[in-house]
């Protein structure tokens, strides 16, 4: 029973290991022929180095649309910088670079309009990113562990941002947020220890509990009259903290 059981599972671990149909330029794919796309997937070795995801790829006479799979650049920790030459691209799907340490660069197409959930999640090198303006969506946790990010600037159209989507970013100094921003969710700041101010929209009406908690340089604030909604913990561990302007409705 025991080498019945054994041979099962060494038969699962070869049929999921290096699972691709081709290699191309030191790019795994698998090939969707109906739709005549190619997604880039995992391979037999892990992403190193600097990478560029074309539009397209040809193979056996074939052209494919390029896309990537979710998860694919997870833990390639020696990936150091992506650029998506596509613009086709609309999404980066959830956890596609999670762990990537020693990610220093990725350049965006403009066609993005969508960051998923984890998708950078302890990109610990990563020292600046440029949103493409039609972004509307970025994930939980999207940027969490991002320790050298020191600027951001969201463009206009996303109206909510998401649950830890920068916490821990220690290094990040500047936030530029959405002229119309409606949602800050819960510790969407936390750990932000390098923020000193932040200038939150007068369309705010919702922050989630523990946005800005453990940001210790923050000195003041200035909620917007407009809110409605003021988590647990909001400010808490903010040590610098001087003013916290809140909106009568609210206390």
């Amino acid at each position: 029973m025991k080498k019945v059981l054994f041979t099962f599972i060494l038969l699962l671990v070869t049929s999921t290991v290096g699972a691709y149909d081709v290699r191309i330029n030191g790019l795994y794919y698998n090939l969707v022929e109906k739709a005549k796309v190619a997604e880039v997937t995992t391979g037999d070795e892990k992403y190193a180095g600097a990478v560029v995801i074309p539009q397209t790829v040809t193979y056996e006479g074939n052209t494919y649309v390029v896309s990537m799979e979710s998860g694919v650049f997870e833990w390639c920790t020696g990936l150091t910088s992506v650029t998506i030459a596509a613009e086709g691209f609309t999404e980066i799907k959830p956890r596609t670079f999670y762990g990537c340490q020693a990610l220093t660069s990725v350049t965006l197409p403009e066609s993005i309009h969508t960051i998923g959930e984890l998708a950078f999640y302890g990109c610990e090198s990563l020292a600046s990113i440029s949103f493409p303006a039609g972004l509307t969506t970025i994930g939980d946790g999207a940027f969490s562990g991002c320790k050298k990010l020191t600027e951001i600037i969201l463009p206009d159209k996303i109206g909510a941002l998401g649950g830890q989507v920068f916490s821990d970013c220690t290094s990040l100094t500047t936030v530029s947020l959405p002229k119309d921003l409606t949602s800050i969710g819960a510790y969407a700041f936390s750990g932000c220890e390098g923020l000193t101010a932040i200038d939150i929209p007068s369309t705010v009406t919702y922050i989630g509990s523990g946005s800005f908690n453990r940001c210790s340089r923050l000195q003041s604030v200035l909620l917007p009259d407009n809110l409605e909604y003021l988590g647990d913990g909001v400010f808490a561990g903010c040590t610098a903290m001087t003013s916290v302007s809140i909106p009568e409705r609210i206390t």
